[in-house]
């Protein structure tokens, strides 16, 4: 793993402890995405992802609605905490996603 990689693999794993919002791009689309982050790990595929809330209106569709969103972390680009936090997991959250084989935080 890279530098960037391990960087961004502790900036989620704080954002979620600290409960932080957390803000990127996606790489491919230049989109830029603020979410909840609810749990970050490895897929079964071995892909690290993050698995989060995020926020209406955000993005690249106008009237977006706020929905789950596995992103996984090569596809991000400038990750970053942003001072806003949120209150705990949403509606629905279970711990233990069954879409990762191993989870490195979760709320």
């Amino acid at each position: 793993m890279t530098e960037d990689g391990i960087l961004i693999n502790t900036t989620i794993c704080d954002t979620i402890l600290t409960r932080h919002l957390l803000g990127y791009r996606i790489a491919s689309t230049e989109v830029s995405r603020v979410v909840e982050p609810h749990a970050y790990g490895v897929t079964h595929d071995g892909r690290h992802t993050l698995w989060a809330w995020r926020l209406a209106g955000e993005g690249s569709d106008s009237n977006a609605d706020s929905a789950w969103e596995l992103v996984p972390t090569d596809e991000m680009r400038d990750v970053c905490v942003l001072a806003e936090t949120f209150a705990g997991p949403r509606p629905h959250y279970r711990r233990g996603n069954k879409q990762m084989r191993l989870i490195h935080a979760q709320l």
